[in-house]
């Protein structure tokens, strides 16, 4: 059993904190969001809504029912029992038919009607805040988020100073798109010890989003390249069905809705290489670089938008963020795993070459070949 309790807010410096005494087979947690106290009036209180979706899969890998001290949405509690929970776990082995035991309410949370998107300058985001800020779009942005809810990092300390450095960062890019930006903490790591990263992403992000019902009205969750053409239920790669988790999501008073989900990866790249704010702002790194200085340029991440932005012919424009010498120097090596990557997103990039009729260099197949021989030898061992 999980017990979520009654929500509070408990101010500490400049900060103030959304918290939940939390109580996980009787052991008790604090787990809070953090704002800056001028910001204090977005935290939805008296609402178990964030802390349920927090929660939620954590709860039902390890089969634990969930009671509230505080209402949940009734809008949010019923596509969770009746939607999302029942179909998870009849499609996810791992994953059990949890209950949540609470009392609901219909009433929407009063909310300054602000649009946001989660904002981290790679390609998904930097699409969704192309999209949204033009003067047709249904839902113009009003504020970037920053979140810091799934930390990846071995240690809290170092996530949190990531966090910090980030959002300085993109206050900056904010400023210049005339945006505001919400940045908002939060103690998962360190309260929720369980081992889950990508099967809690957008499910983390979107707990994030409810806490600051009193801020948005609508909230849009960019989702990666894995297209509604990919769309499968799985334990390992959650982004596969964004579209059941938003979907079963909103509440009376916040609307989330995908951004994105009909571009695949080289579509938003080709879309955005004519955003000139992202020539000096695309951050694609998977490492620990910061938005607005130069990538790593050798992680997966990195290596298929520079090719992305190559092969259409646009990787000049972006000499601010990636060593475009460094890359071509070292194209027959990083063509060659277009050769033997069968990802889905080596997959699009591989079709793209093909497509464009660039010139594949004679090493790279050599290199491709004594790759495979590696691999082999590898799975062997």
């Amino acid at each position: 059993m999980i017990h979520i309790g009654k929500t509070y807010i408990k101010r500490e410096k400049s900060k103030s904190f959304l918290c939940s005494d939390v109580i996980i087979n009787d052991n008790k947690i604090t787990l809070w969001f953090s704002i800056d106290t001028k910001y204090e009036n977005y935290l939805c209180v008296n609402r178990a809504d964030a802390f349920v979706m927090a929660l939620l899969v954590p709860a039902m890998v390890f089969n634990h029912d969930i009671k509230c001290d505080d209402p949940i949405s009734a809008k949010l509690k019923f596509f969770l029992s009746n939607q999302y929970i029942p179909t998870l776990s009849e499609n996810i082995k791992q994953y059990h038919n949890i209950k949540i035991d609470s009392d609901t309410t219909t009433e929407p949370y009063k909310n300054c009607g602000a649009v946001g998107v989660g904002f981290s300058a790679g390609s998904d985001s930097m699409y969704s805040v192309l999209n949204n800020t033009k003067l047709t779009c249904k839902y113009p942005l009003t504020h970037l988020a920053v979140f810091n809810c799934v930390n990846f990092e071995k240690y809290e300390e170092r996530s949190r100073n990531i966090f910090i450095n980030n959002c300085k960062a993109l206050q900056k890019f904010a400023n210049r798109q005339k945006l505001k930006l919400v940045a908002l903490d939060t103690n998962f790591y360190e309260g929720l010890h369980w081992r889950l990263t990508t099967e809690v992403v957008n499910m983390r992000t979107i707990s994030c989003a409810l806490a600051l019902q009193g801020l948005f009205s609508t909230y849009l969750v960019s989702t990666p390249s894995f297209t509604l053409e990919n769309f499968h239920i799985e334990m390992k790669t959650s982004v596969r069905f964004d579209l059941l988790t938003v979907n079963s999501a909103s509440t009376e008073s916040l609307s989330i809705y995908l951004s994105g989900a009909e571009a695949d990866r080289v579509k938003k790249v080709t879309t955005i290489s004519d955003y000139k704010p992202s020539y000096k702002w695309l951050h694609s790194c998977l490492g620990k670089t910061t938005p607005g200085r130069r990538n790593c340029c050798e992680c997966k991440k990195c290596k298929d938008t520079q090719m992305i932005l190559y092969v259409i012919g646009k990787l000049e424009k972006y000499k601010h963020v990636y060593d475009i010498k460094n890359f071509k120097n070292n194209l027959s090596r990083i063509m060659a795993n277009y050769l033997i990557r069968n990802d889905p997103e080596a997959t699009q990039v591989a079709k793209l070459i093909n497509e464009s009729h660039i010139e594949i260099p004679a090493e790279s197949y050599k290199i491709a070949e004594q790759l495979k021989h590696i691999i082999k030898k590898q799975k062997e061992q």
